[in-house]
Order: C-alpha cells, then sequence, then structure tokens
C-alpha cells in the first residue's frame, strides 16, 4: 500500500518525510492528504509553505526558530520545504531539528532527489515517492562508455548548456540526475565487482563534491571523466 493510500495516516503520521519527485505532482497529494488530517491550509498561521532553490544554513536556522515557536492553537504544525538543493552545512543544522522533533510537528520535504542528502539526514526521515523511477539516459550512457576525450567533450557541451551560471543549482541539479543515471548503470552491469566498486566511490565522491558551496562543478566532473 503506498504511504498515500494508509487509511489510519492520522494516527501513524511520522515527523519527518522526504518526498522524492516534482513539486507539481506532489503538492495536490499532499493536499489531499491535509484534508484527510482535517488540517486547513488557508490562512493557517501554524501551516508553512516555504520554496527555495537552494537550501541554505541560514534557511536551515530560520527554520529550527519557526519548529520552536508554539502553534496558535491547533493540534498540529506543518512545514511543507521544497527546494532543488541543500547545501552540507544546512543538513548538519537540518538534522538537529529533525533529531529533536516538537510535538505534533511534521516536516515534507520536497526534492528531485534524494541522493542529494547525506545519510544521517535520510535515517532521521521516512522516504515517500511520487514519480516513478527513472531510467538511465543516454547521455548517461554515452559517459560511462566512451572515452575520457568524449567525457570530456560531453562535459563541455553540459557547462554550456548553462554557460551563465557554470556553478548554479540548475547545472548542479543536472549533474547529479547525471551522476545518478550513470550510477545505475555501473551497479547494474557490474554487480559486486572491485571495478564496479572502485568507479562507485568515484561517483560518490563528484556528487559529495557538488554538494559544497564554491564548488567547481567543471572540475569535478572533468576529474571523473579522466579517472572513472
Amino acid at each position: 500500500m503506498e504511504f498515500w493510500d494508509q487509511e489510519n495516516i492520522a494516527k501513524t503520521l511520522h515527523h519527518a518525510y522526504i518526498i522524492e519527485g516534482a513539486y507539481d505532482s506532489a503538492l495536490p497529494k499532499l493536499h489531499g492528504l491535509f484534508d484527510r488530517l482535517q488540517f486547513p491550509i488557508q490562512n493557517n498561521p501554524d501551516f508553512y509553505p516555504l520554496t527555495y532553490k537552494t537550501f541554505s544554513i541560514n534557511d536551515a536556522r530560520d527554520l529550527k526558530k519557526s519548529d520552536a515557536e508554539k502553534s496558535s492553537g491547533a493540534n498540529r504544525k506543518i512545514f511543507v520545504i521544497s527546494f532543488l538543493s541543500i547545501t552540507n552545512e544546512a543538513q548538519h543544522a537540518l538534522l538537529k531539528t529533525l533529531e529533536e522533533p516538537q510535538v505534533n510537528t511534521h516536516f515534507f520535504i520536497i526534492t528531485p532527489r534524494i541522493d542529494i542528502f547525506l545519510p544521517t539526514v535520510l535515517s532521521r526521515v521516512q522516504i515517500v515517492h511520487t514519480d516513478p523511477l527513472y531510467e538511465a539516459s543516454k547521455a548517461a550512457q554515452d559517459f560511462l562508455r566512451s572515452t575520457p576525450p568524449l567525457r570530456i567533450a560531453q562535459v563541455t557541451k553540459l557547462i554550456a548548456k548553462y554557460k551563465n551560471a557554470e556553478d548554479g543549482e540548475e547545472l548542479k541539479a543536472a549533474v547529479r540526475a547525471l551522476l545518478s543515471e550513470v550510477e545505475a548503470i555501473v551497479a547494474k552491469d557490474f554487480n559486486a565487482s572491485r571495478e564496479a566498486a572502485n568507479k562507485l566511490k568515484l561517483i560518490d565522491q563528484a556528487r559529495s563534491y557538488v554538494g559544497d558551496r564554491g564548488a567547481s562543478v567543471k572540475i569535478i566532473l572533468e576529474h571523473l571523466a579522466l579517472t572513472l
């Protein structure tokens, strides 16, 4: 049974969820859930819809302050938070909020991919999928199976697509998607071999570096292109 179809969800509602998928797909389902919980969202001071491009350390601190505030008297306080990316600093700050949940306070975090999160954050939430899992794209297949010079050319083409924002969040989101698809191919094609383990380690390192503030996506991808 899917999360959205649970009959007694009001009694079993967890304090925090990460919803992997498109915002436009997740939001109507959340609204339906809130209706079942008899939790109005219109003009409700205990409902916090928050949208960011990148969730920063300051955003995480503001969230903690809002979480600590007393509710207006309703039975629940609900935060719906959506973003494309989150810095590692923000994740460490968010973790503190998730580790010490307030009574009857619930967080619903909507993001396209869960692989942007640290394992410690994922361990504190329940994960919900709204969209079908992706299939590896041709770009991911080409990147994995090409020679290093051809990979470099593919990196150059990707960077050029976002030439006005080399280290912007739209580019980082595209890179994370590419890395996840390459990772899926490696895991499927090479199974548990040593070669696969080395490749998966390199991909995971690249993904971690992309999440660092001020990281050069171009340098990270070029290094991966030469070493994968």
